[in-house]
């Protein structure tokens, strides 16, 4: 422990007090041999210093193994992603198997109370010839939907997953909310994984970066049939011209042929 400049003047003031001696007396030659021996003492703790003293060189250890903790968390942390990345790109070719998600104005949340809570679930709205021949009851199409839940199949849940439902319009929420397009609500999201923390027993961090990981395959997937669409319209806007096009130099063709034949004739 290093004691600051205050506490090393009290020191010796007292010591001073304690050996205050006559000037020239036998004890002075004492006082100096001492003092001889201070400086010395002196000397190699200004020694110690400048090879670093004990508890500098502890400090210096104490941050490079902060240092390496950071480090060691900043890997942790990678493999979880990876972790988390792989198990929900396997469930997510599981559930969908080539299956369309849809345009992202198809994704939503779906908030439902539940007693005196409300509860969120990520879902996208279907179209009527996904669910024929499912149990559900007929909706009117201008205030309800229907919809397939979204949600990765942790291994707390017991009912099937992928199910489908229909809910009012009034309860479903853009799953970007105010944010960006290109990614879920970042509140909603918090909301979510602190229900599925309260609802599923044992679920893990991991567990809840591999749900987060599969709610952005979903809008990846999404987002490219959205950008694949728009491409089409477009090719399709551009074949009705073309066509016109294409007919009028027909036409011509046809004319200056017919022309061509009247002044031979």
């Amino acid at each position: 422990m290093e004691y600051s400049s205050d506490d090393d003047s009290v020191v010796s003031s007292g010591d001073e007090m304690l050996n205050m001696v006559v000037p020239f007396s036998q004890d002075s030659a004492t006082q100096k041999a001492a003092k001889g021996k201070k400086s010395e003492s002196d000397d190699d703790s200004d020694s110690d210093d400048e090879g670093g003293s004990p508890s500098k060189k502890r400090r210096r250890v104490d941050a490079n193994d902060d240092n390496k903790n950071d480090d060691n968390d900043d890997v942790a942390a990678d493999n979880n992603d990876t972790i988390a990345l792989a198990n929900a790109t396997n469930a997510f070719k599981i559930q969908f198997n080539d299956q369309k998600i849809g345009t992202t104005n198809k994704l939503y949340w779906n908030e439902r109370r539940q007693k005196k809570n409300a509860a969120l679930y990520p879902v996208r709205v279907v179209p009527r010839e996904e669910v024929l021949g499912l149990c559900l009851k007929e909706w009117d199409a201008e205030t309800e939907r229907p919809v397939q839940y979204i949600q990765y199949p942790h291994k707390q849940i017991k009912r099937d997953l992928g199910l489908y439902d229909v809910v009012t319009v009034k309860s479903l929420t853009p799953y970007h909310g105010d944010g960006p397009a290109d990614s879920w609500c970042s509140k909603r999201i918090q909301q979510y994984s602190k229900q599925l923390k309260r609802t599923l027993k044992g679920i893990t961090e991991i567990d809840l970066i591999t749900e987060e990981a599969f709610l952005n395959l979903v809008l990846k997937q999404s987002l490219k049939e959205e950008e694949n669409e728009k491409e089409r319209s477009l090719l399709d806007k551009a074949a009705p011209v073309e066509s016109v096009a294409s007919e009028k130099a027909d036409e011509k063709a046809e004319n200056d042929s017919s022309s061509d034949d009247d002044d031979d004739a």
